[in-house]
Parts: C-alpha cells; sequence; structure tokens
C-alpha cells in the first residue's frame, strides 16, 4: 500500500509546542483507500468490568470477516529487552470475552528509521483495496532529535506480522522530516498515538 498525501490541520490557538506533542497531528489521508473500523460492542453501565486481566493498554480493535473474529492490539510489553513484544495481540469472537495471544508480536521488527524499547498506541484498519490491514504505530527515531514518531505497517493477517518497509515514518513532527514528501513536518516534538478515523458518508479515512 503506498502512502497517501497527507495534510496536517493544526489548532493555530495553541502556541505551546509540549501541548502540541501531546495532541499529536491531525492528518487527513487523501486516497482512494478504504479503512473500515469496527469497535466491540460496549459493556452496560449496569455489567461493566475490565475484558482485560493483565497489562494490554492504548487497545485497538478491527474485526476480520473472514475468519468471523475481532482482533485487539496493544502498546508493548513491560519485559526485559530479550523478551519485549512490541504489538501485543488478543482475540474474541464476540467482543467482550478475549484472550490474549501470548508470545505473539503483531510487528516483530520496526521500521528501520525507529528504535525498539518506546512502541505505542497502533491503530489498525483493513484497507479493502489493496485487500489488507494497515498498522499506523508509534515508536522512538534512531536519529537525532530522537522523538517519537508514527510509521506505517502492512499484513495479509489481521494478527500480523506486519511490516514497516519504510526508511522514514509517516508522520514526524520534529522539524527534521519534511524533505520527504509524504511526511507531515513542522517542529512539534514529535507525533504520537495515532487512530484513524473513517467518515462513512465519504469514505475518507482520517489519521488522527
Amino acid at each position: 500500500m503506498s502512502p497517501s498525501p497527507l495534510t496536517t490541520r493544526r489548532n493555530r490557538s495553541l502556541r505551546c509546542p509540549a501541548i502540541l506533542a501531546l495532541l499529536g497531528a491531525l492528518v487527513a489521508v487523501m486516497g482512494t483507500a478504504s479503512l473500515g473500523i469496527v469497535t466491540a460492542p460496549a459493556a452496560s453501565a449496569t455489567n461493566w468490568a475490565p475484558v482485560h486481566p493483565g497489562d494490554f493498554p492504548d487497545p485497538s480493535i478491527v474485526y476480520d470477516k473472514a475468519t468471523d473474529t475481532y482482533y485487539a492490539f496493544a502498546t508493548q510489553n513491560f519485559a526485559a529487552p530479550r523478551r519485549t513484544i512490541n504489538i501485543q495481540v488478543s482475540t474474541s469472537t464476540d467482543g467482550v470475552d478475549w484472550t490474549q495471544m501470548n508470545g505473539v508480536d503483531a510487528l516483530p521488527t520496526l521500521g528501520s528509521w525507529a528504535k525498539p524499547g518506546e512502541t505505542w498506541a497502533p491503530s489498525v484498519a483493513y484497507d479493502s483495496t489493496d485487500g489488507e490491514f494497515v498498522m499506523y504505530y508509534t515508536a522512538a527515531e534512531n536519529s537525532q532529535p530522537g522523538d517519537q514518531c508514527i510509521g506505517m505497517a502492512t499484513s495479509p493477517n489481521p494478527e500480523g506480522p506486519y511490516q514497516d518497509t519504510r526508511s522514514y515514518p509517516i508522520v514526524c513532527q520534529d522539524g527534521v522530516y519534511p524533505s520527504n514528501s509524504t511526511t507531515v513536518g513542522g517542529n512539534y516534538g514529535g507525533s504520537i498515538d495515532p487512530d484513524i478515523f473513517t467518515d462513512s458518508s465519504t469514505g475518507d479515512s482520517w489519521l488522527i
């Protein structure tokens, strides 16, 4: 899947780079790819309970019609470097009861621009145009200034493994990467926590 042209909408009333870095980039993915998001059914106020017993932060959920299964992806686990899982995976048949795929890393190798240790907040969707699953993720760049940026990886299978074949992040507001035509620029301390929103009325997808 070729990266689509990206544009950024920023709230110009916010002047503090630190706040902008926390908010991240609001990016329009302008292309023909159709990205679909499916969320799990919400528990009611009377029966609310955690659906995952362990460490599984910043989850993103995608539904795979082929297997009639929900897949959830989360920030890396807390473990020794040799036991670190960059992106954790859990599955569910009903969107409520979840089973973690222990030892499975949906993104075993980061893009060459990134270094391991801070792989956060994946967001996954299915691209019906290219027939593949797309993951946006946060990682720390391995060059100066060392900010966190957003990469994009793809896989034919919902559980992965996903591959990021680019030598640069897809979004990085660190003041360095604007030379890449597909990378949103500006120096705002990096970009974090991507999330995909698809407007059902237009079919346009937005990376927030």
